[in-house]
């Protein structure tokens, strides 16, 4: 084995641990991740070394999946934060990429002096690399956390392209590469990359479909319970002036109660008015718009349920900037979030809600401020905070979406222990 084979065996492995560091989700975090990774990189290292040195290129090569594949799929498996089919699909994937550089730099070297294999490889492991971390490396991690099925079967894919490079650098064993030779290689090469990057882009489109549709489930969710809530409301109001003008004939039954010496009597006709008037009143007036009302009762009550208080001084301009169920979701998204927030504060702590809505000049201004312990994460993306859960997530896209549509200016803060979402309406033309 001589130095130019040491050392690209060595950089080989340097760069499947640079794509295991991208491709795979690791269970560990930080500097104990590198440390895992470098350790286990330099330990397949040494024992492909030694079947190199004690038995030959050629057997390394002939024992190829059980030298080099299986003890690099077994570090993957310990560094991966899913031990399963997912995993697998990757470190297959890797491999074949590695195949199909590999190969290429074989075609340059029968064009070229031996000494350009090496740093032609470099150079495409290196574009590979930068694109996988600019541009696939987080939507990869997302499709594997959002889908576990098929794996296994995809993994076929990665398997048929190494079967297929290493026909091609047996066919070049056997005769070197000549026109027709390096075209199919380099088209074999090209198809790879292109399934990939298909296979991506399907994954990407089915999560995005299956995220809206579970958008749309909580969409409807939140539909029926405004509409649940708003029809309380109404019947809370009709039973209000009901008792309202039966007032007088309770207060005229208590007062001859009263006259007669029957307070036993009287106390009970008004506990029961007190009574009556206290459910019909169970549901809270957070603002004067029905529906937007309707979508902030079940959050806000639960609120003060839990001893956090809660101030609405909501008063919304006529007509509404916004289409009023949408306005009201995203209201009710904010007011959730919120609450949440409000719920993680240590028992004690002083807890509290502030919605707020009024004109400013040509501008509607919305603000709903809560107060929190603790870091909030902001998203450079969007300067919003960072979903702690799958729920969060979709509210916040919620209104990012809400915001994009209506052409609302979204702005957040965070100090003082208060959090403060603003959302800013143009009411020019309105």
């Amino acid at each position: 084995m001589n130095q130019t084979e040491q050392l690209s065996n060595w950089l080989n492995y340097l760069i499947i641990a640079f794509y295991i560091h991208l491709l795979v989700p690791s269970r560990f975090s930080g500097k104990r991740a590198a440390a895992v990774l470098t350790a286990g990189s330099l330990a397949t290292f040494l024992f492909s070394l030694f079947w190199f040195l004690y038995k030959g290129r050629a057997f390394v090569m002939t024992f190829s999946a059980l030298i080099i594949v299986l003890p690099v799929l077994l570090l993957s498996l310990f560094y991966a934060k899913y031990r399963d089919a997912r995993t697998i699909f990757t470190v297959v994937t890797i491999c074949s990429i590695m195949m199909g550089v590999g190969i290429v730099g074989e075609i340059w070297k029968h064009f070229l002096s031996p000494w350009a294999e090496i740093p032609l490889e470099m150079a495409l492991h290196l574009a590979l690399l930068t694109a996988i971390a600019r541009v696939f490396q987080e939507q990869f991690f997302l499709i594997q956390e959002r889908f576990r099925r098929l794996w296994l079967l995809l993994t076929a894919i990665p398997l048929l392209y190494c079967e297929i490079f290493d026909l091609l650098a047996e066919s070049a064993r056997l005769s070197p590469y000549r026109g027709e030779g390096t075209a199919v290689v380099l088209m074999a090469v090209c198809a790879m990359m292109a399934t990939y990057v298909l296979l991506l882009l399907f994954f990407r489109q089915l999560r995005m479909q299956l995220e809206q549709e579970r958008a749309n489930q909580i969409l409807m969710a939140q539909v029926e319970m405004m509409k649940a809530q708003e029809q309380a409301i109404l019947r809370s109001e009709d039973r209000i002036r009901i008792y309202r003008h039966d007032l007088r004939h309770y207060l005229q039954i208590a007062d001859e109660h009263l006259r007669g010496g029957r307070y036993q009597e009287a106390q009970k006709v008004v506990k029961d008015l007190d009574e009556q008037v206290s459910k019909s009143t169970a549901v809270r007036c957070y603002c004067k718009n029905l529906t937007v009302n309707a979508a902030l009762s079940g959050y806000l009550r639960r609120a003060e349920e839990e001893g956090i208080a809660v101030r609405s001084a909501l008063e919304f301009p006529a007509p509404l900037p916004a289409e009023e169920l949408e306005l009201a979701v995203v209201l009710a998204n904010a007011a959730e979030n919120a609450l949440h927030a409000c719920q993680k504060m240590p028992e004690g702590a002083p807890r509290s809600i502030v919605l707020s809505g009024q004109v400013v000049g040509s501008s509607f201004l919305l603000e709903i401020a809560n107060t929190y312990r603790g870091k909030i994460a902001i998203d450079p993306k969007t300067d919003l905070p960072l979903p702690e859960g799958e729920e969060h997530g979709v509210g916040t896209k919620s209104i990012i979406a809400f915001a994009h549509k209506y052409g609302v200016l979204l702005d957040c803060s965070a100090e003082g222990g208060w959090f403060v979402l603003r959302l800013l309406f143009q009411m020019e033309g309105r």
